[in-house]
């Protein structure tokens, strides 16, 4: 009995049977079991993803990294079927009311909101203004996986050499990534400040085929949007592709991931040698080296076929119908005919039917005094003008010297200017004058209507209506009540539209805002 007692003693856990590894698992890189809801290897040197891939980036919002003191978060618009995401900046005191959501879809937009004009009794709260976007900005705590870039990856790409010089020089900021993976097909790619893409990011965004494999692809630039390059057949790429593709190869888990978009190359004439594994490649060129020739004898004598080549059999066919034709139609002498007392022919003078640059020039300056009205407050105002280079030319003398010219992705030159003043200078003429400003009061029959400062029943009825300035918003010298940023004039030149004539596109973008007075 005392025997029975000790040996239960000494085995106190039996008939459970042999040790299992039920609720844990290996890391496939460093060995290391980790338990089956572990996200990432507990190894700090490892830090491997354990969970399925299409776990790991459902963000709404996502923190980029962008090495400032700016907070640029990008957000999935879940108003929509497909992943499309857009950019908020958040403010550095988040008890300020000034972030911005850029948003194409959002009422609270920074071309739709910020830049309107505000209504009378409209409530001023942070919280009235705030949209759902913004909110996701605010809650979130998760941060984009910055992708490496390798410069020996680029340098091997045949490529233009502006594109490799555009990329190194984005990719030389080590503070900031140029490529940032904000959710499973998304990408945000550092770019050019445009007005379309004012915080210098863009999203590059994954699409997967039949075989659920990353295929093609859809990207936010004005180019790809322009031109439609999704295309595998195409030529060229934008940018924003050559930057994908060299992180996503530098990159070892994410070459692995996204090798079908890989495979498909910067060069498909490669295509098919780089899909083959070494020792493919060798057993094909054994095979070559290797493979006899096989010759046939015989004792009978092969006579060349007499038929035409498709060349002579044309020129046979041709001279066939030459002669029919000479046959059918009878011969015609020319016969010289001459008119008496012809009377003298009148010659157009088209040298006196020109138009000169002055002309032009002020023709559109009164396009953009027509612009003037109470309707187009607040909103980006676009005129665009066909005309010959020599025309741009002596329009871009009257640009002074101190703004430096700028280049788009596609290709054309801009210019922001900053000062009405200088806008006044380059549009006045000795015909017509710009005007900057406008004064408007409220006519209890027609509403706002323009004041006339000549008239002297609308002098002395100034006093009891509400009346406000109307001008042309440009540059900090002109902030009006809606708008505290600097709104540029922008002038925009893309040569050779038309290149056999040699006329080009000038499209001017401009603001106009109001001040109650």
């Amino acid at each position: 009995m005392h025997s029975n007692c000790n040996l239960s003693a000494n085995t106190p856990i039996q008939g459970l049977g042999k040790a299992t590894r039920r609720g844990i698992k290996k890391c496939p890189k460093c060995g290391t079991y980790n338990g089956t809801r572990k996200s990432f290897c507990k190894n700090k040197q490892c830090l491997v993803a354990l969970k399925p891939k299409d776990n790991l980036f459902d963000f709404d919002a996502v923190k980029l990294v962008t090495g400032t003191v700016r907070q640029v978060y990008s957000v999935r618009v879940k108003d929509t079927i497909s992943e499309f995401r857009g950019f908020v900046q958040l403010p550095l005191n988040m008890h300020s009311d000034v972030a911005l959501c850029f948003v194409d879809s959002c009422q609270r937009s920074f071309d739709n909101s910020i830049l309107m004009c505000h209504e009378e009794g409209r409530e001023k709260g942070a919280d009235a203004e705030m949209c759902c976007h913004i909110n996701l900005a605010l809650k979130s705590q998760a941060m984009a996986k910055p992708i490496a870039f390798s410069s020996e990856i680029l340098s091997k790409l045949k490529i233009p050499y502006e594109i490799k010089n555009t990329l190194q020089l984005l990719a030389s900021d080590t503070d900031s990534p140029l490529v940032q993976r904000v959710s499973n097909d998304v990408m945000a790619v550092k770019c050019q400040v445009t007005p379309k893409q004012p915080l210098g990011y863009l999203h590059f965004t994954f699409i997967k085929g039949r075989s659920k494999t990353y295929e093609t692809y859809s990207c936010n630039c004005t180019e790809f949007l322009a031109s439609g390059m999704c295309d595998k057949r195409a030529k060229h790429k934008c940018i924003h592709y050559y930057a994908c593709f060299v992180a996503l190869s530098s990159d070892r888990h994410c070459s692995e991931e996204f090798s079908c978009f890989l495979n498909n190359g910067v060069n498909s004439k490669n295509r098919l040698l780089r899909s083959l594994s070494p020792k493919i490649k060798q057993a094909i060129s054994a095979e070559i080296r290797n493979k006899k020739i096989t010759t046939i004898l015989t004792n009978h004598v092969i006579k060349r076929p007499n038929v035409l080549n498709k060349k002579d059999n044309g020129n046979h066919l041709n001279k066939l119908l030459i002669h029919r034709c000479k046959k059918i139609v009878p011969k015609i002498y020319p016969i010289e005919i001459k008119l008496l007392n012809e009377p003298p022919s009148v010659k157009n003078n088209n040298s006196a039917v020109n138009w000169s640059f002055l002309d032009w020039l002020g023709f559109v300056t009164e396009c953009l005094n027509r612009t003037m009205q109470f309707i187009n407050c607040g909103i980006v105002n676009s005129q665009v003008f066909y005309i010959p280079e020599n025309f741009y030319m002596a329009f871009k003398e009257r640009i002074p010297v101190t703004y430096n010219e700028q280049k788009t992705e596609i290709g054309s030159v801009f210019f922001s200017i900053m000062n009405v003043n200088h806008v006044k200078e380059i549009f006045d003429t000795q015909r017509v004058k710009l005007r900057i400003a406008k004064k408007f009061i409220h006519n209890d029959l027609n509403g706002y209507v323009e004041y006339d400062e000549n008239n002297e029943n609308e002098a002395n009825n100034t006093q009891y209506h509400p009346s406000f300035i109307f001008f042309l918003n440009v540059g900090p010298s002109t902030v009006d009540e809606s708008d505290n940023c600097n709104n540029p004039f922008v002038i925009e030149w893309l040569r050779n539209v038309c290149p056999l004539t040699q006329i080009g596109q000038l499209k001017i973008q401009y603001k106009y805002g109001k001040k109650s007075i």
